[in-house]
């Protein structure tokens, strides 16, 4: 009885030990694709393959989804806007105070191709979805505002947020 007691505990302890030495293996390698529309003149990097699926709901937007459960999004959307540019952006700090789960993480001025834009970053709740985390920009040429925004559930924007940063810094107007 002894006997098998060590053999059963010097096989676990050797099962134990080759585990060790094996290193997670890294994640899959995404590749990216860039979405250029023509009418409004926007581009930017894209996950691509895989789980990701691109759709173009009218040729005003764009959304990047990951998988079906659309947890992952990557939305670009032109919208025609005479209002000046800061007073479009007061306005949606307004409709921000309108839900009281809104808490603003970051705020700051970028550009868009030369262009003044704002960037925030923030987390929400929306009914479906749970707490969300996103990384909006916001930029006008002419009489169009382009608002690019790519979010997911809080627990999993760490995992995305260096690919997020990447779609935002590519983001791009002719």
């Amino acid at each position: 009885m002894r006997t098998w007691i060590a053999l059963a505990i010097a096989f676990g302890m050797s099962a134990l030990g080759a585990g060790c030495g094996k290193k997670e293996p890294p994640p899959p390698t995404v590749t990216m694709d860039t979405y250029a529309n023509k009418k409004h003149g926007f581009s930017f990097k894209h996950p691509k393959g895989g789980d990701w699926a691109l759709s173009e709901p009218s040729s005003d937007s764009v959304t990047v989804t990951l998988g079906v459960t659309t947890d992952v999004e990557i939305v670009c959307e032109a919208t025609a806007s005479e209002e000046d540019f800061s007073d479009f952006l007061a306005k949606d700090r307004k409709e921000w105070k309108k839900n009281p789960s809104f808490k603003l993480v970051s705020e700051s001025d970028t550009k868009v191709s030369g262009m003044p834009a704002r960037r925030i970053q923030s987390t929400y709740k929306e009914p479906i979805r749970g707490e969300n985390q996103d990384i909006t920009t916001h930029v006008k040429k002419g009489n169009w505002i382009y608002t690019l925004r790519a979010a997911t559930s809080v627990k999993r924007f760490p995992k995305y947020e260096k690919r997020f940063e990447e779609v935002h810094n590519s983001f791009a107007l002719k």
